[in-house]
Parts: structure tokens; sequence; C-alpha cells
């Protein structure tokens, strides 16, 4: 996992006494602080998210992005994290081969491409070429979201930039964008 000390950082910077809280219709509430949205939590979240894979060490990261409450690609946006069910009408459309592990869904980016977490806590993304393609570790991927936030950008306007990447030891993921 990434150090905690910038986990620490970046929350200070949203958590400073001029954060707000905004409401969404449909979606929710929402922390927001400049360009800083974080998304609040529902009852029983948390309880929940200590039984899935992702380590409970990134709930204070529950749906950061660099953007409007209403906007998507939040990080771990999709909590609880099924199980990933290629029978499930919304992945009956992808018809991607098979799994390369046990896998939960993690969330998507701001125009839908779709990440997943396997048990060996690979993330995975939806590429070009209709395949989970791996990224990398979950905490090197944590760890590239929080750098990103840390520098005012989100995750998913970085997922092209060679230089964040490489720093975080990910692998670029072929995509549109």
């Amino acid at each position: 996992m990434i150090a905690h000390n910038r986990i620490n950082e970046l929350i200070e910077r949203i958590y400073d006494g001029s954060e707000t809280t905004v409401e969404v219709e449909y979606l929710g509430k929402y922390i927001v602080n400049g360009p800083y949205t974080l998304r609040l939590p529902e009852d029983g979240l948390g309880q929940q998210w200590r039984q899935s894979v992702v380590p409970f060490d990134y709930f204070p990261l529950y749906g950061l992005k660099i953007d409007q409450p209403e906007a998507a690609g939040g990080l771990f946006d999709a909590a609880p994290f099924a199980r990933f069910d290629r029978n499930d009408i919304q992945n009956q459309h992808l018809n991607l081969p098979a799994e390369p592990e046990v896998i939960y869904e993690l969330g998507t980016d701001n125009v839908g491409a779709q990440f997943w977490v396997g048990d060996s806590l690979t993330v995975y993304g939806h590429n070009l070429k209709n395949e989970f393609q791996a990224v990398g570790t979950l905490g090197k991927f944590v760890d590239f979201a929080v750098r990103a936030a840390l520098e005012r950008r989100c995750w998913h306007q970085c997922l092209q930039d060679t230089v964040i990447l490489a720093q975080c030891n990910l692998r670029p993921i072929d995509m549109m964008g």
C-alpha cells in the first residue's frame, strides 16, 4: 500500500475547514472543496467495504475526483465492489473474454470505461481490444490517483500520462482519450 502520509496530505487539503456538503439528486452527498470531490458514504458502506477485497485503508478516498460531484469517474465509485458477472444485463453487451481471475467492480472513468480489481489486488481496465488489461497493483493504482489529485488532476485524466504511470509502476491502458 502507499504511504499513508500522502493520503493524509490529500485528506487534509480536502478537509481544511472550507469544504462544503453538496447533495446531488439520485447520486447522493459529496464533500467539495475547490477542485476536490469525495463521495459521502451511505450507512452501512463501511461494513460492506471491510468485507470486500479492497483494503479499508482506502475508504477515505471513496469517490475521489477532481471534478463536479455529478460527473462520472470517482475513485472506488463501485463500492461495495460487486463480483463481476458477465450474465448481468449491464455486462452482456461487453462480450469480454474469460476473466483473468475472480474480479470485482472498481469503478469507471469519466466516459464509462470500466475498471475491476482481482483477488490478487491487480487492477484491470477494459481496453480498446475488448480485453481485461492489467494496469498494475491496487496499491500502485491508488498511489497514482492520489499523486494525480495532489497535482489537481483526476486519475482518469492521467491514464495516458506515461511519466506519472512510470513513477507509479503502472502500465498504460490501450484506451480512447
